[in-house]
Parts: C-alpha cells; structure tokens; sequence
C-alpha cells in the first residue's frame, strides 16, 4: 500500500473521529442552552408572580389601612354600625370595633400567610414557626374563633383559607405549599374543634 494512501485513510479517520467529537460536543452545548432558557423562563415567571403577588398585597394592606381608619372617625363607624346590624352585633361580642378589627389583622395576615405558602414563597422554616405560633394561639382563642365563624359566613374570608383553617382533613392543620417545595414538616397536629 501507498504511504500516501495510508496517510489519506489516517486522516480520513482522524477527520471522521474529530466530525463525531464535534457532534457530541455541539449537542451537550445545546443541552446546556436549552436548560439555561428554560432556568431563565423560570426564573422570569417567579419574578412575574413575585411582582403580582407583591401588588396584590399592597392593595390588600390599601383596603385594610381604609378598613383600620374607621377606628379614628365616629361618623363613619357609626353609620357602619347602622347599616350592617350583624357586624354591630360581632363589634359589640368582640368588646367593640377596635377589638374586632385587631382579630380581623391577625386573620388577614394569616391568610396573606396560607396564600403565600401555598404559592410556594413561604420556606419550610417560615410556615413552621408561622404554625407553630401565629396559627396555634389563635386557634384556640374565643375571640378569635367567633370573629373567624362570622367572617366566614360574611365571605370576608376566602373558602379555601376557611377550609384549611378549620382542618378540613379531620382536623389536622396542612402544609398548603406544593408538593415539590413541601420538604420538611409533617401536617401540624392541633384542631380547631
């Protein structure tokens, strides 16, 4: 056989093995760039749900701050009063409107919790000191619960927050988060009954 013939199948091979190299190496970099945008899609949607979760919240903590001003104006408490019956009744059993409105804030912050949890943005720490504290003594406060069973049948709560407070697995208090952000704790073990 020919050097030169030899030397053409060696290259020839040598090209076929580097052309193989390069296939394999171009493949594993668009991998790479597929896992990099779809880590980047994710990213952006969180930050997307982020910024309306934090907007939401704000116009929450709007109404609420609106909701808090008729402690200060006698007019508008009064007229309150008089034209929602039932509500008077629940702010005179609560020992008036002040009473009733610090109940309705730990409520609305534990719910603002529950959601938070639920869409994945509160940590397993967070939620089991959240329920482990915040959740568990209000629970167990007459106040809190007779405030609790009004707003609910008022609708000023959201029905999946009542079913989860209430423990509407048999009274055992959930984890609300995803399962695949759920890591740590096991179902709290207090009821509301």
């Amino acid at each position: 056989m020919e050097p030169v013939a030899v030397f053409g199948v060696v290259l020839g091979g040598a090209g076929c093995v580097a052309s193989a190299t390069s296939a394999v190496y171009f493949r594993s970099q668009a991998r790479a760039a597929h896992r990099q945008a779809a880590e980047a899609q994710r990213q952006s949607e969180n930050a997307d749900r982020l910024a309306l979760m934090q907007s939401n919240l704000e116009m929450y903590a709007r109404f609420r701050e609106t909701r808090n001003q008729f402690l200060h104006f006698p007019n508008p408490q009064r007229e309150w009063r008089e034209t929602q019956p039932r509500f008077a009744e629940m702010f005179d059993a609560c020992g008036g409107l002040d009473n009733f409105i610090a109940v309705r804030e730990a409520m609305d912050t534990m719910q603002d919790v529950y959601f938070l949890r639920k869409d994945g943005c509160v940590t397993d720490q967070y939620w089991h000191v959240w329920t482990k504290t915040f959740f568990r003594f209000f629970a167990e406060m007459p106040t809190f619960l007779k405030v609790f069973d009004f707003a609910a049948e008022e609708g000023l709560l959201h029905p999946d927050f009542v079913a989860f407070f209430r423990g509407a697995d048999g009274g055992a208090l959930g984890d609300p988060a995803p399962a695949e952000l759920s890591t740590l704790l096991p179902a709290q073990s207090f009821s509301l009954e």
